[in-house]
């Protein structure tokens, strides 16, 4: 009886060490369409001032005063951390920072808004929002330097 136990024990340890693996190799796969999500959503709103590579562009041709910072360094700006939050509230734009300045670039929050399909459902709207955010996010995140 106890060579049973022994065994049935073993099984249900491998079986929840091979649904530990699998589901982090799920979470990882959808962080990384969550990254590449937010990859083509920088290439379509943010690279024309930020460049491609999010390195920054020279204001001369973009009409600004200030040339738009390089992405690709915020973390080391910021004493190796990613400031999530205060990321956040800059692209989402919605929430003013006296912090930040005079605002220069679009406010983000209400134009992922506009785009919504889900008028009228002000709860799904705005949790597809701070997801859009989200992903420009971590995608901003993967590309430190």
């Amino acid at each position: 009886m106890q060579l049973k136990s022994i065994l049935l024990f073993k099984r249900q340890f491998v079986l929840c060490l091979l649904l530990l693996t699998s589901s982090s190799l799920v979470l990882s796969a959808e962080e990384d369409d969550t990254i590449i999500k937010g990859s083509q959503t920088f290439k379509a709103k943010c690279a024309s001032c930020h460049g491609e590579d999010a390195k920054g562009k020279d204001k001369a041709g973009l009409d600004l005063d200030v040339n738009p910072p390089d992405l690709t360094r915020v973390a080391k700006r910021n004493n190796g951390q990613f400031p999530v939050s205060r990321i956040y509230a800059i692209i989402d734009g919605r929430e003013a920072l006296e912090q930040h300045g005079p605002r220069v670039m679009p406010v983000w929050g209400d134009l992922f808004l506009s785009e919504t399909i889900w008028e009228g459902c002000s709860q799904v709207e705005e949790q597809l929002v701070r997801g859009r955010v989200l992903e420009l996010i971590l995608y901003l995140d993967s590309i430190q330097q």
